[in-house]
């Protein structure tokens, strides 16, 4: 599982923990908002043929870096930049102009003729699985 903070991982893991039977083949990765060229070298060698969960927020950030880290895993070189509510993204030697609001990693996949094999997971009524989880804890 990768996601943006600690704090973020282990709150996903409160709530998916049970979908594990065993925690110790789980991986927790954190990689903060932007991919360091040191973090992209680490994730292309973690292994194409291995399962993996992209928890960051639900925002327009939070998609941009689902599509970084997936394209890090699977080895392919990605620019993205966001202007004037417009995504523009260089992939495979093709440039893309997507909408920012409809922005999402399996829209880009579908767009772009391209599988991840990246699974996200966000929460549908808040930002991030911390704030769920402080919600719940508040309740």
């Amino acid at each position: 599982m990768v996601s943006t903070s600690a704090m973020e991982a282990i709150a996903w893991l409160h709530f998916h923990a049970p979908a594990f039977n065993d925690l110790d083949s789980l991986l927790l990765l954190s990689t903060g908002s932007a991919l360091s060229l040191i973090q992209r070298a680490r994730l292309s060698t973690l292994g194409k043929h291995k399962s993996y969960v992209l928890a960051t927020e639900n925002s327009l950030l939070g998609s941009v870096m689902d599509l970084s880290i997936a394209a890090a895993i699977r080895r392919k070189p990605i620019s993205i930049r966001h202007e004037a509510g417009q995504l523009d993204i260089f992939f495979r030697n093709q440039a893309y102009r997507v909408q920012a609001d409809v922005f999402s990693l399996n829209a880009f996949s579908k767009q772009a003729g391209f599988r991840f094999r990246c699974g996200t997971s966000k929460p549908t009524e808040h930002l991030n699985w911390l704030q769920l989880l402080l919600a719940e804890k508040n309740h």
